[in-house]
């Protein structure tokens, strides 16, 4: 089982790659409260963190290499011409 954290100061969140049952599962942890999530967009849901501070944008940057697409951080193709 492959494990990797994201921890701040009042969040943690471990990921868990196993080959037995789901093949991803996120443990997130806030003060009193404890879940269990399969789902990137759940997890981020629960977690309720603003994406505009240091703590929200640090934790969906690193939930990008589980497949979580940012909204509004999507790479543009630059497959245009410019004519002068």
């Amino acid at each position: 089982m492959k494990e990797d954290e994201f921890k701040a100061s009042e969040l943690a969140v471990k990921a868990q790659v196993s080959r037995d049952g789901p093949p991803l599962v996120f443990i997130a942890w806030k003060p009193h409260v404890t879940g269990l999530f399969t789902d990137v967009k759940t997890l981020v849901k629960w977690v309720a963190w603003p994406a505009k501070t240091p703590t929200g944008e640090a934790f969906r940057d690193w939930l990008v290499q589980y497949g979580y697409e940012r909204p509004g951080k999507k790479e543009v193709a630059d497959t245009t011409k410019t004519i002068i």
